[in-house]
């Protein structure tokens, strides 16, 4: 579901209806609002890392509250998020590009209207480094110019119960060849960021 929806949850109820209406069960949930409109509907609720889950009484009220499992803030420290306590099953994002913005309005579209996101999908910094836009549900997303990875590194994730890869402009071979890797636990090749998991915010 998307991360902001700006007015349009009435449209958004009736996507998940219908989804749920052809047999889908699960959904995906980085809000609060998406998230109690797919209990609405009775479907099973996977929180995600937009949820901001950084401490154990955080993990206790999701709980209560009746999501299946959640994502946990990728502002966390690996030793931060390997010690909280609670019962709910909990997991990283391991893989992928990071957003580092939610707009309401396509800085692409902003630049001459919406045919430009048929030519161009990154905005570019007066150092030359490409951030790519995904547009998604009314919203755009800002993502990293390198993605985040903990791809040979997932022993010390031990402390969760599951890792997220988060696709999202890798082509269907890319997406492939970091499954292998995840599944074999070796490190993928470029450059990538650990983020905030080994340095913290401060």
């Amino acid at each position: 579901m998307p991360r902001g929806m700006f007015g349009t949850e009435k449209s958004i109820h009736r996507t998940l209806e219908t989804a749920a209406n052809s047999g889908f069960r699960e959904v995906w949930a980085g809000t609060l609002n998406s998230a109690q409109l797919a209990k609405e509907l009775g479907l099973t609720v996977h929180g995600g890392f937009s949820l901001n889950v950084t401490n154990s009484a955080a993990l206790h009220w999701y709980t209560e509250f009746g999501l299946t499992d959640t994502e946990l803030s990728f502002e966390l420290t690996l030793r931060q998020a390997n010690a909280l306590g609670e019962k709910l099953p909990r997991g990283l994002v391991v893989y992928g590009r990071l957003p580092l913005m939610l707009t309401r309005n396509c800085p692409l579209a902003n630049g001459g209207g919406c045919r430009h996101c048929q030519t161009t999908h990154s905005l570019r910094d007066r150092k030359g480094i490409s951030f790519p836009v995904q547009c998604f549900g009314g919203c755009s997303e800002v993502l990293n110019s390198v993605p985040l990875s903990m791809l040979g590194k997932l022993s010390e994730c031990s402390g969760q119960d599951f890792g997220v890869l988060r696709f999202t402009t890798e082509t269907a071979e890319q997406r492939a060849q970091v499954l292998q890797l995840a599944f074999a636990d070796k490190p993928i090749a470029g450059k990538v960021t650990h983020g905030l998991y080994c340095r913290g915010v401060l």
